[in-house]
């Protein structure tokens, strides 16, 4: 098996002060998958149900300077046999990045 080559592209959301990072997955010429990732303080980490409205209106009512940087998966498409590989090439970033806690709320 050839090494799975990771590119990451990093947008940020201004209403939910967050980073999103997407992943792509090759190997070779062979897409594997993507996956995408947001980063944000740990006030603002819900289940998916707030709005970006109400996240914003959160963020503008709470003092939120050093809240904790946390991650969570919003969206995570590999192929079967490259899942734990993918995962763990995300975590590694994750951690060089400086976030320690990963939510993982996407069952692989």
């Amino acid at each position: 098996m050839n090494a799975l080559e990771m590119k990451v592209m990093p947008s940020f959301q201004e209403g939910s002060c967050s980073i999103l990072f997407s992943f792509y997955f090759q190997e070779e010429e062979k897409k594997i998958g993507e996956a995408v990732i947001c980063t944000c303080s740990e006030a603002f980490f819900t289940d998916g149900n707030q709005t970006e409205m109400e996240m914003s209106v959160a963020f503008m009512s709470e003092n939120i300077h050093c809240e904790k940087k946390i991650a969570y998966l919003k969206e995570f498409q590999v192929m079967d046999e490259y899942k734990q590989d993918s995962m763990g090439r995300i975590q590694d970033f994750l951690r060089i990045i400086g976030i320690s806690e990963f939510k993982e709320p996407y069952v692989l």
